[in-house]
């Protein structure tokens, strides 16, 4: 078995079954590594450039709920190879990737904080081996992931039966990283929940990761316990249960008062920054053990949302909750009307996060039971590719592109066509009340693994 092929088949254990690429820039670790992916199962797409690829590549990740790999170039004749794994994390960034290629030769994508200096160098193959294990471990745990691996030096070709290649669940850092993820304590539960109960204008702030974590039951049992009411970030949007009275919309839409304390739940710091600058006291839950720095970066709690979530609920069930006498009932908003039946209740929806309308349309109008919001950052390309990514991902479930005319004149016609080709499919139509278009994804042709 060649070092490719072990790499490959190591992906294929934890779940990545789609891997996106550049279609213009080949180097030998891409050859090998595209042959060795056919023999795993992994099915290859390339598209025209390898900002795309890393779009298509995190709007499949989003839609199916597991990693996807692209395969970087810095230059069409070679130079820099990398391999990229990403798991849909909600970002209120920027893409990892710039809106070209990689700039020069020497340039290598972004790498994970954790592991930024030993991931620039030429590593061994023992040694890429076993950091790829660990960020598909870190990713299973965190379930989100951004990790870049640098291929060149690398022979991909050789024997890696002769390697020594330890799964990483058999080595000391394994062991060392399961030492270091801190209990979740009854004494800093009760803390949190004497706060909750004296503060005059609590919310919940729901974020992606309690649907990654699957904590949509917990959170609804939450929300019965204390009656506290709830808004989500776009990512977080369709874990609130739909038609409850303290369900909120958007975090950042308009609220009759502004919170004095946050509970935000599986949401990025860069939310959470966002929401601290609403002047009101943050606490944040989270699992984010490859993440190191300033304090203001870092969890409260950091844990999984949904065992999070089963331990606070089982604590206030334990110590009963009511709202303190001088803690003041907020006026919620009436609940608007859901999203045009246009969609089948569990389509994909993929969006800009600043395509305007966007948040108003949102905030009127919450999703339906079983529609998912995908927000992807940067250009209309880089949506339509994501778009494609997650149509790839879920053949199984009607999908469509919100997006506004000039974001659909923006579209590569190549990426147009592989989402709606001409006269096959309906038109955009306009969302009432609305100038964002919705366009119907087309469904794509089951097929296996094949290298485009």
């Amino acid at each position: 078995m060649k070092l490719s092929d072990a790499v490959m088949n190591l992906l294929a254990r934890h779940g990545i079954r789609h891997l996106f690429h550049d279609r213009s820039a080949a180097s030998p670790e891409k050859t090998s590594l595209l042959a060795a992916a056919a023999r795993s199962g992994i099915a290859a797409e390339g598209l025209p450039d390898l900002a795309l690829a890393e779009a298509a590549a995190e709007g499949c990740s989003a839609a199916a709920g597991r990693p996807a790999a692209v395969i970087g170039t810095s230059g069409p004749q070679g130079g820099c190879t990398a391999l990229l794994l990403l798991l849909y994390s909600e970002k209120e960034g920027f893409p990892a990737l710039p809106s070209g290629r990689l700039a020069a030769d020497g340039a290598t994508p972004p790498f994970h904080s954790e592991d930024a200096a030993s991931f620039d160098a030429v590593a061994g193959a023992a040694d890429l081996y076993a950091k790829i294990g660990k960020a598909l471990f870190l990713a299973d745990r965190a379930r989100s992931l951004r990790a870049s691996f640098r291929l060149t030096g690398i022979t991909l070709e050789q024997n890696a039966d002769s390697l020594p290649l330890q799964p990483f669940k058999e080595s000391e850092a394994y062991w060392e990283l399961l030492a270091s993820e801190p209990p979740i304590r009854d004494s800093d539960l009760d803390g949190l929940i004497e706060s909750l109960r004296v503060s005059k204008r609590p919310l919940l702030a729901v974020g992606a990761g309690v649907r990654l974590s699957g904590a949509a039951a917990e959170l609804r049992e939450l929300l019965e316990l204390t009656g506290i009411p709830a808004a989500a970030s776009l990512g977080g949007l369709d874990s609130l249960p739909s038609g409850s009275p303290l369900h909120l919309g958007l975090a950042d839409g308009s609220r009759p008062s502004k919170p004095d304390l946050v509970l935000a739940l599986g949401c990025t710091s860069a939310f959470c920054g966002c929401l601290r600058g609403t002047g009101a006291r943050v606490i944040r839950v989270n699992y984010e053990s490859c993440r190191y720095g300033s304090p203001e970066g870092s969890p409260d709690f950091n844990s999984d949302p949904r065992l999070f979530l089963t331990a606070l609920c089982s604590r206030l069930r334990a110590i009963g909750f009511s709202r303190s006498p001088k803690a003041t009932r907020r006026k919620l908003p009436a609940s608007g009307s859901p999203l045009p039946a246009v969609l089948l209740p569990d389509a994909l929806l993929i969006a800009r996060p600043d395509l305007p309308g966007l948040r108003k349309l949102l905030n009127r109008s919450p999703l339906r039971p079983g529609q998912r919001l995908i927000s992807i950052a940067g250009g209309p390309e880089r949506t339509a590719a994501a778009a494609y990514g997650a149509m790839i991902a879920r053949p199984d479930r009607a999908a469509a592109l919100m997006a506004d005319s000039r974001s659909l004149s923006a579209i590569p016609s190549e990426l147009l066509k592989r989402l709606a080709p001409a006269g096959s499919e309906p038109m955009p139509s306009p969302l009432p009340g609305s100038r964002i278009l919705l366009l119907p994804l087309r469904k794509p042709a089951a097929s296996g693994p094949s290298v485009i």
